[in-house]
């Protein structure tokens, strides 16, 4: 996206500089989407030269000389340049690693948040992050143009400001609650949270015994941070039946079922 468009400026600069200059663009596919496709238009029009390549048969430099094979022609093209210039695209693991080491989250740190979350996540709540209240704008989400990257911002802003003007802002009730005494700290829940919102940790835990003085411990056992959402998963996988979900408990779960 913002490798291609930077790509067809720099044609058009190079052209309006000497109309004659020979200029070669090597693409896998051209991403010059909404009113950049104009710059597209113009750069085909000025006579800059769009050579399309298959991602299996990328192009080879060797002596001075660009060897590529354009799938439109069908035939190799070679291309001895007095300047080559590489596009480089953006690089999201550091800003995702940061993410995750702010907010507590388990993001997957080799993609864009929107390649994570999906396109139906950016249609309904554009600006909105994992955690509520948490909002996320900029090229975090896709490479984007400075002015989308502003609009985000805004529009960022703008959410913030509606949570603000709110006297009270009603939170989500039914969450995951762990049963410290059973819990054997096995780790499945961590696992399977979705929100990331389970951790392990070390508690002061009193044992219940048969006979004599209830016996105190320390021991790892799960944690309900606050990302968590109320999905019940983990509620529904845990072996020790340690974890139940708020309102949602077995006992009136199956009792709604026998009246079925």
């Amino acid at each position: 996206r913002v490798c291609c468009i930077e790509a067809v400026s720099n044609a058009l600069a190079i052209k309006e500089k000497n109309p004659d200059t020979e200029v070669f663009i090597l693409h896998k596919d051209i991403r010059t989407y909404g009113i950049y496709e104009k710059l597209y238009r113009d750069a085909r029009s000025k006579g800059v030269i769009f050579l399309r390549f298959d991602e299996d048969k990328p192009p080879k430099y060797e002596n001075g000389i660009v060897t590529v094979f354009d799938t439109l022609l069908g035939d190799e093209i070679q291309i001895r340049p007095d300047l080559l210039v590489l596009s480089t695209g953006l690089d999201v693991a550091d800003r995702m690693q940061k993410i995750n080491e702010l907010l507590g989250t388990d993001l997957p740190t080799d993609k864009f948040y929107a390649e994570v979350k999906g396109e139906s996540h950016l249609r309904l709540n554009p600006v909105d992050f994992e955690i509520d209240g948490t909002f996320i704008a900029g090229a975090i989400k896709l490479p984007k143009m400075v002015d989308e990257v502003i609009a985000e911002g805004i529009a960022a802003g703008g959410r913030v400001c509606s949570l603000l003007q709110q006297e009270a802002i009603p939170r989500e009730g039914a969450v995951a609650l762990v049963d410290e005494e059973i819990c054997s700290g096995c780790g499945i829940c961590v696992q399977i949270c979705p929100f990331g919102a389970i951790e392990l940790v070390q508690s002061l835990v009193e044992e219940r015994v048969t006979y004599g003085w209830p016996i105190t411990e320390i021991k790892e056992v799960a944690h309900v941070t606050k990302l968590c959402r109320g999905c019940g998963t983990c509620a529904s996988l845990c072996p020790s039946s340690a974890i139940r979900h708020q309102f949602f408990e077995d006992v009136g779960i199956l009792s709604q079922l026998e009246l079925i």
